[in-house]
């Protein structure tokens, strides 16, 4: 076979040509993928100006910062108040165009829910998502079928029961004390109830329409302790109880850090991981286009803290081990960063 110098020469030209157009494709391609940083913007619209409230902010934070990229999230956040209602503060965020808002309390998740059906929310700190957003019982399976989900403030009632028998050592009755008409601690009362009755202790319901000294001498008379559901309707109440309960020797256990300011002990929620599971849910919304009606409802499973106070503990001579902490509401963060 001879030699053709032409052929040669048009074989590399063809080679060059491919080459080059394959170089100018691949530029273009790469080129063609890369996309302006995404930006997303956070409403947070909470119930109070509480330290808790930070807590479920650090959890939320850490968990975008986890699945979402460097920077891409900025947070607007707000307080309801005499002067600002939860309408109001989400009605901000709706001007705005922010692509999500974070509730923490029931009144931010009303104040919210009212406002938009649109814009996802992600609520926290409610113990009954379900009356909240007014969704009928026949319809709830944990998921709100709208533009909400979340993680709910209900407390762990089985936790709360191991308390009660770590505070009050061979309990055979526990006063469970509650405002009438308040639906929350009603249900939480229900099921404590049933967890009692399995633990062979017996439970005497008392629905309080008003507060006096008679009735509770009369409740600490025939019970070894005092149990008051959170986000009790009794929260102003409790200084009266706890001061006959005091007097009387007898143990009260708070459902909540609120009620806790006038209780021997509570169990604190653990309001980090709280935040960071309603962070994570918010990533799946984000960064992956989930629908909030379609995310089921999340369960706080994370043991809860254990608190005393110290005021209370001193005047009924009681002392707690390592396994509790000082009850301080102002330090909350400490709690959290010593565990």
């Amino acid at each position: 076979m001879t030699f053709s110098y032409k052929k040669y020469l048009a074989m590399l030209l063809v080679c060059a040509i491919s080459v080059c157009l394959f170089g100018c494709g691949s530029t273009s391609s790469k080129e063609s993928s890369k996309k302006d940083p995404v930006m997303w913007r956070i409403g947070v619209c909470q119930s109070d100006d509480s330290e808790y409230g930070d807590i479920i902010m650090d959890g939320f934070s850490d968990a975008l910062s986890q699945e979402l990229p460097d920077d891409s999230v900025t947070f607007t956040r707000d307080y309801i108040s005499n002067d600002k209602s939860g309408a109001a503060i989400a009605s901000a965020f709706v001007r705005e165009k922010s692509d999500l808002i974070l509730t923490i309390g029931t009144p931010a998740l009303k104040g919210s829910a009212i406002t938009t059906d649109e814009i996802p929310i992600i609520t926290t700190d409610v113990i009954d998502i379900q009356d909240a957003v007014n969704i009928p019982d026949l319809n709830w399976n944990l998921r709100t079928g709208r533009n909400i989900t979340g993680v709910t403030g209900m407390p762990n009632i089985a936790d709360q029961l191991s308390l009660i028998i770590e505070v009050t050592p061979g309990i055979k009755t526990l006063g469970i004390v509650y405002k009438k008409n308040d639906i929350y601690s009603i249900n939480q009362s229900l099921i404590m109830q049933s967890y009692l009755a399995d633990a062979g202790i017996d439970a005497v319901m008392y629905e309080l329409s008003d507060v006096t000294k008679k009735k509770v001498r009369s409740i600490c008379k025939n019970c070894d302790a005092i149990y008051i559901p959170a986000e009790s309707g009794l929260a102003d109440d409790m200084g009266l109880i706890s001061k006959i309960a005091v007097k009387k020797n007898i143990p009260t256990i708070g459902g909540d850090i609120n009620i806790g300011k006038n209780t021997l002990v509570c169990l604190c929620p653990d309001y980090y991981d709280i935040g960071k599971k309603a962070g994570l849910q918010a990533a799946e919304i984000l960064d992956h286009g989930k629908n909030p009606g379609r995310i089921s409802v999340e369960f706080n499973t994370s043991p809860g803290i254990k608190l005393y106070n110290k005021s209370i503990a001193k005047k009924m001579g009681r002392s707690f081990p390592k396994s509790f902490h000082l009850y301080d509401q102002e330090a909350l963060s400490t709690v959290f960063s010593d565990r």
